[in-house]
């Protein structure tokens, strides 16, 4: 017979971004990866990537418009048969964003 009792869910432990990871996470920003790429890479959230670039005083990017190029390669790593996800990671924008893209090039 199942234990009628229910077990307690499980804290969850806060986990500190060091100010050396904080560091390297500005630095990988700095260079052209987005806090989605760097999230994936280490594990985080993108909420804390964010967080942890902000406080080493780096700016953040505002939203770019994608180039007639990018859209190009969009359409051709698609037509390739690469992934939403590959594409989006491969040029630093959201699934959604390449989706729209997609779309909107008539190649969804």
């Amino acid at each position: 017979m199942p234990d009628s009792q229910e077990e307690a869910p499980q804290a969850r432990t806060r986990v500190t971004i060091t100010p050396a990871k904080e560091k390297h996470f500005s630095k990988e920003y700095s260079a052209g990866k987005s806090t989605k790429q760097i999230a994936r890479e280490s594990g985080r959230s993108r909420a804390a990537v964010s967080t942890a670039i902000k406080r080493t005083g780096v700016s953040m990017r505002s939203s770019r418009a994608s180039t007639k190029q990018e859209i190009q390669e969009m359409v051709a790593l698609r037509t390739s048969g690469m992934s939403l996800v590959k594409i989006a990671d491969r040029l630093g924008y959201s699934e959604k964003t390449i989706w729209t893209q997609l779309r909107n090039a008539g190649a969804s």
